[in-house]
C-alpha cells in the first residue's frame, strides 16, 4: 500500500549497552572498559540532573504562594 506508515522503534544506546557489548567482545582492553565505565557515570549524573530540573520544574508550576504575617506588626502597604 502507497499510504501504509510504518512505525519504527528506536532506543537509545546508553554506555551500560557498550560495556555489555565490549564485554562479550574477547579483544576489549581494560582501558577502552574503564572509558566507556567512566561515560556511563556522566551519562546517569546528566540523566539524575535532567530528572531533578523537571521534577522542580513540575513543582513550580503547581506550587502555592505562602505568606507569613508577623503577629503584632503593622505593615505599610
Amino acid at each position: 500500500m502507497e499510504n501504509e506508515i510504518q512505525v519504527i522503534e528506536t532506543r537509545a544506546v546508553t554506555p551500560m549497552m557498550l560495556i555489555e557489548r565490549g564485554r562479550q567482545q574477547s579483544d576489549a582492553s581494560i582501558e577502552k572498559m574503564e572509558q566507556l565505565f567512566s561515560l556511563q557515570l556522566k551519562w546517569e549524573e546528566n540523566e539524575a540532573k535532567k530528572a531533578y530540573f523537571h521534577a522542580v520544574a513540575l513543582f513550580k508550576a503547581e506550587a502555592v504562594d505562602i505568606v507569613k504575617k508577623q503577629a503584632g506588626k503593622v505593615h505599610n502597604e
